[in-house]
């Protein structure tokens, strides 16, 4: 059931200011707003909820903004997060532009359209980033942020398999400060040194802001429950910004990004007043339905042939396969073995037949011929028959622990 908190009735326009992309010199258009009044809540002080346990996800939050297709933004049962659905955003280069952009997103909550919006505020969210579908990219994705005009705003961004937190900058300065959100470092030039983010599973995050356009603001951020920062100062450059969840990636538009789609999960909306507390934020779990358990393979449950000279699938490889290289019209391959939700964070591969192969690798996606940067390497497949099997295991590289599924064996065939 649909959670939109709060005592006061949210004051919405049927037309107002759409959602815009988080880069510079960006700018709000007029369009079309998705609003409701909001209703009872399991907290009075929750301003918004959503669990996406409903049968219309975000029908009551300030705006929906994407191009309207049936998977740009959907629900689905695996994964979820607590209870049995989540929010699934996908975006794909070439998509109709919405805002000028190429995005999926919601407005959750807009300060200056809402009434008495607190500048002493939370927000939390739990979001999973799958393997397959939020691959390594050099250039930057927008999954979050606090909206004002477009330019030095306090976001939330992925690149390069990191995810970190920027901040709007002092006065007299442009500089935006990054906060690694998987760590507890930061940095005013380089995102070198974060940790990578933890993929294929849910992470909760909690932020405690006193939005100010001066010295005394405040953010606090919690990772899992864990402090993970503590950032006195500015935060805000303009007025009371729009709190924006979702995915919007520029790189799309001006086809500077190796990859063609981005997915991302979101689940446990939420919004606080000021006497909101950590606990309130994270959720009373004790009468949530747990997640849906994990398939009885929780393992390797398919290989994907990869064009590795332009990084894109060529087709799934099935038992008893013949790729025919010139037919294809490719000499550069990889093989990735997909898995399933729940399985172990560690692949083990065991090719034999005209080429023998072992390989052990803890990154995503999990290529038998090598991941790095964001480009697969490069295999030139002999001529021959082979045999593959791999399995995914809970331990590390150095001690694989126990086995997540059954191993997954397909024999093929090089022409």
């Amino acid at each position: 059931m649909m959670k939109n908190i709060s005592i006061l009735s949210l004051i919405l326009a049927s037309f107002g200011m759409l959602t815009v992309a988080c880069e510079k010199a960006e700018f709000e258009k007029t369009g079309a707003v998705i609003s409701s009044t909001a209703t009872g809540a399991r907290s009075p002080n929750l301003l918004y909820e959503e669990d996406m346990e409903g049968s219309s996800i975000f029908s009551t939050a300030h705006a929906i903004e994407n191009c309207g297709t049936t998977w740009t933004l959907s629900t689905v049962t695996n994964p979820a997060y607590q209870g049995a659905k989540a929010a699934r955003f996908e975006i794909r280069k070439g998509q109709p532009l919405v805002s000028k952009g190429i995005r999926s997103e919601v407005t959750i909550i807009k300060g200056t359209e809402y009434p008495n919006f607190p500048r002493d505020i939370w927000y939390s969210f739990a979001v999973f980033f799958p393997s397959v579908g939020f691959e390594y990219d050099d250039t930057r994705d927008c999954i979050n942020q606090w909206y004002e005009d477009g330019s030095d705003e306090t976001t939330i961004r992925a690149q390069q398999d990191k995810l970190f937190l920027e901040v709007t900058p002092p006065l007299k300065s442009s500089t935006l400060m990054k906060y690694d959100l998987f760590g507890t470092t930061s940095n005013a030039n380089s995102i070198n040194g974060f940790n990578n983010i933890p993929k294929d599973k849910w992470h909760q995050f909690v932020f405690h802001f006193i939005h100010s356009k001066n010295s005394d603001g405040l953010i606090e951020v919690w990772r899992d429950s864990v402090k993970i920062h503590t950032i006195p100062g500015r935060n805000i450059h303009l007025q009371l910004p729009k709190w924006k969840i979702g995915i919007y990636k520029s790189s799309f538009q001006d086809k500077s990004s190796i990859h063609t789609s981005r997915v991302v999960y979101y689940d446990n909306v939420r919004v606080g007043n000021s006497n909101a507390s950590f606990t309130e934020m994270i959720g009373d779990t004790t009468n949530i339905n747990p997640p849906p358990p994990p398939p009885t393979n929780a393992g390797v449950v398919s290989y994907t042939l990869v064009n590795a000279s332009t990084n894109q699938d060529i087709k799934t490889l099935t038992d008893g396969e013949i790729i025919n290289r010139n037919a294809l019209g490719v000499s550069k391959f990889n093989i990735r073995a997909n898995t399933a939700t729940g399985s172990g964070p560690v692949v083990k591969f065991i090719m034999s037949g005209a080429v023998a192969k072992t390989v052990i690798t803890d990154v995503a996606p999990y290529a038998l011929f090598g991941y790095k940067n964001g480009r697969y390497s490069v295999w030139t497949a002999p001529a021959g028959n082979y045999r593959l099997e791999a399995n995914a295991y809970l331990g590390t590289k150095n001690s694989l622990g126990a086995a997540t599924g059954t191993p997954y064996v397909i024999n093929f065939t090089i022409q």
